[in-house]
């Protein structure tokens, strides 16, 4: 499964800058004429860079800052021949917040 283990390695390389850790399982199965999967358990995302992307650092837009983030479970599947191309399940969601 070489095409399976390049896949894994991009869309970690890409999620990177989000998670806080690597997840604790992911597991890449592509589909050349089907839908492709992947499947993340355990994953923590990076509460700085989520900030960041909702304007923390500006005057605020946001009425909130993120203190922690994490998810049981996620899961994308995409296909270029159905629709929708792309779905998301998101399973098992935690998210920390204070008001400022």
């Amino acid at each position: 499964m070489v095409l399976a283990e390049a896949l894994r390695a991009r869309l970690l390389a890409a999620l990177r800058p989000w998670l806080a850790a690597d997840p604790a399982e992911l597991r890449v199965e592509p589909g050349l004429l089907a839908r492709s999967r992947a499947v993340a358990r355990g994953v923590e995302l990076d509460a700085a860079a989520l900030n960041a992307g909702a304007g923390a650092g500006e005057p605020a837009p946001w009425p909130a800052t993120i203190d922690r983030a994490a998810a049981a479970e996620v899961e994308l599947a995409a296909s270029p021949w159905a629709a929708p191309a792309v779905d998301a399940v998101v399973r098992g969601v935690h998210v920390a917040l204070t008001l400022r």
